[in-house]
């Protein structure tokens, strides 16, 4: 599909792409006379049979060929190119360049198999290729299976299709704006009636018995959708970043035109089908999702998280523990810690394997970040938060965010936490413990902001769940992220799409700190580099975010500015004092110098002169004498 064909004068316009006429099975329409080229989706077609196919000499069939465009290409690798299509002038186009084509009607489910072993005839079947078919076709489910049976028929070669990507997200921002623009070809060809994303390519595929070997997707950053270009969602702006960031980041093919694809015909997937069924959500998955990062915790302080959760008011969670390693020695010890517990704790909590790295504790904040992957991987509830043995939840840790989630559906819910000094000690009676050795005090800011997050943090793990759609759907991940601050950017990202529900009057959690002589290191980021990786796209500010930042500006500590502002106040205060002081010396002066002309002037003065002299010469002798 020739991805920059010239669309309206006056703006860029749709590209066009091999299709059908004005019917379903006729792909030969003069619009879609297109030429072949190496850097198109045609190219990529060849390129997979050229690494798929592997009967020297054997045939391909391209069902709905239209005029043929990788004929040329195909018998260059050594196989027997024939064409099928309904639309006679295309196959007679065929005809006249040497190729062998065939009338076929895609719409004659009852007849294709049939159809498709006449035209093989007995021959040795390379490959099946499809490209920008299935899109025009109200039975490709029928076609694909007509496909899939000759396939098994004749020693399973493979099938290779083509198929325009609707999730583009060039159609992602023009459908911000309202915009669905139908054109005689490309992405939204008038003659589509499939509309394919790579979950319905999937399905599709799966459900009639293929299995994909091969992608070579065909990209165009600039589809032929990419109009008008002064429209806000397609130009240059702030919002095109931000919605490409999002789209890019939630699911592939943000950029890709053509879905270029090589399967192997297998079993069909039982029940399987192309469409999904609206459904509503299963009430039968947790509320929210525990994830225990048991990575360098101590039994005593797992054990100290357990009884905590067994104590919940209220029952609507999953616990997963991760496990500080992948092996079956590594969750056993967890096991075993979980066994105790009541039936109740014991039915919601799994152990999970970890993340293969060395070490993973405090020290070595990549491999935490592995092991909070590997939880989110595993949750099952709406909601994920994340605990270790250094955080223990208070009692109506579920209840609060059960509650904050009835407020504010789909948000991040946030509470505060409280922090206390503790050692690990060993009881009398040989069992280990924790001791506390100092109050408790807060270790959470009472208000989440987002320039204050990112400054200076302020939410601890445990006092803040994230919605699980924020991985699931928007591709938010702790592996990738800035290093050792992983925690405090998938919050900060999740606060902007999702927005922050709080209940700033109770602690959810209490994190232990250790105690005062602990050397332990413990992980720390570059907060500038957080800064830098956040401000690399437009950020979507939570409501009150401008509110927050005048305050920020103007009131710092208790206010930068402010402070400022009353120091010039009180220098601008000094300097008219020193001004007021200069200007009476100033008249001090004039006056003196007044006097001393006029003593000059004096008769006295003349008298005394001759008087005057002997005493500067006594003095100068006085000196002369004093001096070594």
């Amino acid at each position: 599909m020739p991805a920059d064909e010239p669309g309206p004068a006056d703006e860029p316009g749709p590209a066009e792409e091999p299709g059908p006429a004005d019917e379903p099975g006729a792909t030969a329409s003069p619009r879609y006379h297109f030429s072949y080229s190496k850097d198109s989706p045609y190219g990529s077609a060849v390129g997979l049979l050229a690494r798929h196919t592997h009967v020297p000499g054997g045939l391909v069939l391209d069902v709905g060929c239209g005029f043929g465009a990788i004929a040329e290409p195909v018998r260059e690798l050594g196989l027997v190119y024939v064409g099928l299509d309904l639309e006679p002038s295309g196959l007679a186009d065929l005809a006249s360049r040497g190729f062998e084509s065939a009338t076929i009607d895609l719409r004659d489910d009852a007849s294709l198999a049939t159809r498709l072993g006449d035209i093989v005839a007995g021959r040795r079947l390379a490959a099946v290729t499809a490209l920008d078919v299935v899109e025009h076709l109200t039975n490709g489910d029928a076609v694909l299976r007509a496909i899939h049976d000759l396939c098994v028929g004749h020693g399973r070669p493979p099938l290779v299709v083509s198929i325009p990507n609707v999730t583009h997200v060039d159609l992602a921002s023009k459908l911000l704006i309202g915009r669905w623009d139908v054109t005689p070809t490309g992405l939204l060809d008038e003659t589509h009636v499939a509309l394919y994303s790579p979950e319905r390519i999937d399905r599709a595929l799966a459900a009639t018995g293929w299995a994909e070997i091969g992608a070579a997707d065909f990209p165009l950053v600039r589809s032929d959708q990419h109009f008008p270009v002064d429209a806000a969602p397609i130009a240059a702006t702030p919002l095109r970043e931000l919605i490409a960031s999002i789209r890019e980041r939630a699911a592939p093919g943000a950029t890709t035109n053509q879905f270029v694809r090589a399967y192997a015909p297998v079993a069909a997937v039982p029940g399987e089908t192309a469409l999904v069924e609206h459904r509503e959500p299963d009430p039968l998955p947790p509320f929210l999702t525990v994830v225990l990062v048991a990575l360098d915790s101590s039994a005593a302080e797992i054990d100290d998280v357990l009884v905590a959760l067994d104590a919940q008011s209220v029952a609507g969670f999953e616990l997963v523990v991760v496990a500080p390693g992948p092996s079956a020695a590594d969750a056993r010890p967890l096991e075993h810690a979980l066994a105790p517990f009541s039936a109740g704790l014991a039915s919601r909590a799994r152990v999970v394997p970890g993340p293969r790295v060395a070490t993973a504790g405090p020290g070595d904040p990549a491999g935490r970040a592995a092991a909070l992957s590997v939880g989110v991987r595993a949750a099952r509830g709406r909601f994920v938060t994340f605990l270790d043995g250094r955080t223990v939840p208070f009692a109506h840790f579920v209840e609060t965010f059960a509650r904050l989630a009835e407020q504010r559906v789909g948000a991040v819910l946030r509470s505060r936490a409280i922090s206390q000094t503790t050692r690990v000690v060993t009881w009398p009676d040989g069992r280990p413990g924790i001791e506390a050795v100092s109050g408790a005090e807060p270790a959470s800011v009472a208000h989440f902001g987002l320039v204050d997050h990112v400054a200076t943090g302020g939410s601890p793990a445990g006092s803040y769940a994230i919605p699980r759609s924020c991985f699931v759907d928007l591709g938010l991940g702790y592996e990738g992220a800035c290093p050792g601050l992983e925690e405090d950017e998938i919050l900060a990202r999740a606060a902007m799409l999702c927005g922050v529900a709080e209940d700033r009057d109770r602690a959810v959690v209490l994190g232990r700190v250790g105690a005062p002589d602990d050397t332990s290191p413990s992980g720390g980021g570059d907060r500038g580099a957080l800064r830098t990786r956040l401000d690399a796209s437009p950020l979507l500010l939570p409501t009150g975010s401008l509110a927050a930042l005048a305050a920020r500006a103007a009131d710092r500590d208790p206010g930068a500015v402010g402070a400022v502002g009353a120091e010039v106040a009180a220098l601008r205060e000094q300097c008219a004092a020193l001004r007021e002081q200069c200007a009476t010396l100033r008249e001090q002066c004039t006056a003196l110098r007044a006097e001393i002309l006029a003593l000059r002037a004096s008769t006295s003065w003349r008298v005394t002169s001759a008087l005057r002299a002997i005493s500067a010469a006594v003095r100068r002798i006085g000196r002369d004498r004093a001096s070594p």
